[in-house]
């Protein structure tokens, strides 16, 4: 009798909510290899069911070790806009639609803002990204 309830003991840490085991490492999705901050991922990057958690084709904010969980809170949407590249700066208003030539001073994702410089200036702008190497100006 004494030999169950060391077992008993034994195992209780281990069970859940009554469940002979745990199954939350079933849910958990973990790289293939090693992964730099910046990675797009894709699905032979990693393994587990990385569609259901909405991580491919997500951009990595931090470096993720071989075989370690991936979850949203590692990723972020990709960046449209490079630091340092040409972006057409849109301003809109109304029906009225001017584009000028610029250049993005840092990266950023979709409706992230980034400082821009407009030819000829030499402060920069804030400015929304609103697609690949374009960006918009909101008043």
């Amino acid at each position: 009798m004494m030999g169950r309830y060391f077992l008993l003991a034994l195992l209780l840490p281990f069970l859940s909510g009554g469940n002979a085991m745990a199954t939350d490492h079933l849910d958990q999705v973990r790289a293939v290899k090693a992964l730099p901050k910046g990675t797009i991922l894709t699905a032979g990057m990693l393994e587990g069911a990385p569609q259901k958690k909405g991580l491919i084709g997500q951009q990595l904010s931090r470096p993720i070790f071989a075989g370690k969980e991936v979850t949203l809170e590692d990723v972020r949407p990709p960046d449209l806009v490079a630091r340092q590249s040409q972006v057409t700066i849109e301003f809109r208003r109304g029906g009225l639609i001017l584009s000028m030539p610029g250049r993005a001073l840092k990266p950023g994702g979709y409706g992230e803002m980034v400082p821009v410089l407009m030819e000829g200036r030499r402060k920069p702008i804030p400015a929304m990204v609103i697609g690949a190497a374009k960006v918009e100006i909101r008043s």
